[in-house]
C-alpha cells in the first residue's frame, strides 16, 4: 500500500469521526428536554498501529564536530557577500556606461 493510499485512508477515519461526533452533538442540541440528554463519549482519535514514526537518531552529532566542518565557510561568507555585491556594482557601472556609448555613438550617425 502506498503511503499516499494510507494517509487517505487515514484522513477519511478522522472525517469520519468528526461526523459522528458532529451527529451526536445536533441530536443532543435537538432534544427539546435536556435532562434527557443521552451521555455520548465523543470520538477520540486513536492513531492506527499502521503508522510508521521515523525513529530518531540514536546519537546526535556532537556541535563542536558540526562547527568545525561549517565554520570556515561561516569565517568567510561575509568577505564573500561584500565581493559579490562589488561585482555587481561594477558591472551595472559598466554596463551603463557601455549603453550611454553606444547611444552617443548611434546618435551621431
Amino acid at each position: 500500500m502506498t503511503d499516499r493510499l494510507h494517509e487517505l485512508r487515514r484522513q477519511r477515519e478522522l472525517l469520519q469521526q468528526h461526523l459522528d461526533w458532529l451527529d451526536a452533538e445536533i441530536a443532543a442540541e435537538a432534544l427539546t428536554d435536556p435532562t434527557k440528554v443521552a451521555l455520548v463519549d465523543r470520538p477520540r482519535f486513536t492513531p492506527s498501529a499502521s503508522v510508521a514514526h521515523p525513529a530518531p537518531p540514536s546519537t546526535a552529532p556532537d556541535p563542536d564536530t558540526i562547527l568545525q566542518k561549517f565554520g570556515s565557510d561561516l569565517q568567510q561568507a561575509p568577505a564573500r557577500a561584500k565581493l559579490g555585491c562589488w561585482v555587481v556594482f561594477f558591472s551595472a557601472f559598466a554596463l551603463l556606461g557601455l549603453t550611454v556609448a553606444t547611444w552617443f555613438v548611434l546618435r551621431g550617425r
